[in-house]
């Protein structure tokens, strides 16, 4: 069985590209726009090898409050994705549990890297 990678990003290309780029390497890869279809799917169980999580979703919630909150009940390793260089609140979360930030454009390489050493 392929493992797993939850891509928490509302940039549409974004993801077709990571989705594509990791299934090449071997990942089975599952999109979420925003945090409601995200925690949605997180009810029937949680069996990801990793989370990459953009920092500005749309909608009601963005990456930071939805990390924080599946932080809480979740160990699965994290990779933030941003478009701001300004990272200095990411840097206080549990090491143990974020693995990376990405700063777009992302170079896929760096994604694959960071969750090979997972």
């Amino acid at each position: 069985m392929k493992p797993k990678i939850a891509l928490v990003e509302d940039d549409y290309l974004l993801v077709l590209v990571m989705s594509k780029f990791l299934t090449n390497e071997g990942y089975d890869c599952y999109s979420f726009s925003n945090a409601n279809d995200f925690f949605k799917h997180l009810e029937y169980g949680n069996d990801f090898k990793a989370v990459v999580l953009d920092i500005k979703l749309k909608g009601n919630m963005d990456g930071v409050e939805l990390y924080k909150i599946f932080s809480k009940k979740h160990s699965t390793p994290v990779i933030f994705a941003t478009g701001n260089s300004d990272v200095t609140e990411l840097t206080t979360f549990d090491k143990k549990q974020v693995k990376g930030i990405l700063i777009k454009p992302i170079h896929l390489e760096e994604l694959t890297d960071l969750i090979q050493q997972l």
